[in-house]
């Protein structure tokens, strides 16, 4: 595909509002990749992301929940253990 026709199918996307739908709840998404991500973590439960403090092990289903936790607990260990 050349630029042009890439254009006109974006251009056609946007008329007629064809975003990629999850299969198994209907919830609608931005692209393809997004609808991946919730597959994985909400239907598949699969959780990418562990804890890096050797003590936790908790895993995370998505990459902001585990960086909420990972400045929490970093914000803990300044202001205790410094």
């Amino acid at each position: 595909m050349n630029g042009e026709s890439l254009l006109s199918l974006s251009r056609v996307n946007k008329i007629y509002n064809k975003k990629p739908k999850c299969t198994i709840c209907g919830k609608s998404f931005v692209n393809t990749t997004v609808l991946n991500k919730h597959i994985n973590a909400i239907h598949k439960n699969i959780s990418p992301y562990q804890c890096l403090y050797p003590e936790c092990g908790k895993l995370f289903r998505t990459g902001y929940r585990y960086l909420k936790i990972l400045s929490f607990l970093y914000l803990y260990m300044f202001i205790y253990l410094y």
